[in-house]
């Protein structure tokens, strides 16, 4: 079952994964994050079987979709974020998406019912494959943008996230794995 081999290079298995796997992934299974807000409030354990993935006893993740206007881009930190408000908007703060440059966590990996770890040598390789995963997103997907002309735009996003137990689904944030500014 094991995929990888002696010189596991978790960029190379990213790149080869991304635009044929991950991307049609994201397209295909992501959720309104609207809806599946909606559905956490409601019945948070029926959400999350419905629409989250997670390996074994660890935290659910979700991959979702939306549209949204940014309310605050947030710069001050290396790991960057903007507030935003879902269509048709209030005003509010619905989500937070990273910008990076560090984009943290394993939400991307984690969501992805094809990668498991049983598919790695050990956990540095698995680790590898989320590090690698973030780091395609800081320069492919978020490089491009002018993130100092982000505030009041509006975007369409699809990403991924992790519901850590103990915190409430209104403390999403997620990384994203495309991202356009409309």
């Amino acid at each position: 079952m094991r995929t990888t081999a002696p010189g596991f290079s978790a960029a190379a298995y990213v790149n080869s994964i991304w635009d044929s796997q991950v991307l049609p992934e994201a397209a295909s299974k992501s959720t309104d994050l609207g809806t599946l807000l909606q559905a956490l409030q409601a019945d948070p354990e029926g959400a999350k079987e419905k629409y989250g993935h997670r390996e074994g006893q660890r935290p659910y993740n979700f991959l979702v979709k939306g549209e949204a206007k940014v309310l605050s881009v947030d710069t001050t930190s290396r790991a960057g974020t903007v507030k935003i408000d879902l269509a048709p908007g209030d005003g509010q703060p619905d989500a937070t998406l990273q910008i990076g440059p560090v984009i943290r966590g394993t939400s991307i990996r984690d969501a992805l019912p094809f990668i498991q770890f049983n598919m790695f040598l050990n956990q540095l390789e698995y680790a590898s494959v989320s590090n690698a995963m973030n780091e395609k997103v800081a320069e492919d997907v978020i490089g491009t943008l002018d993130l100092a002309s982000l505030q009041g735009k509006a975007v369409e996003f699809e990403g991924a996230f992790t519901l850590e137990e103990g915190k409430p689904p209104t403390d999403v944030l997620i990384t994203p794995i495309k991202l356009t500014v409309k």
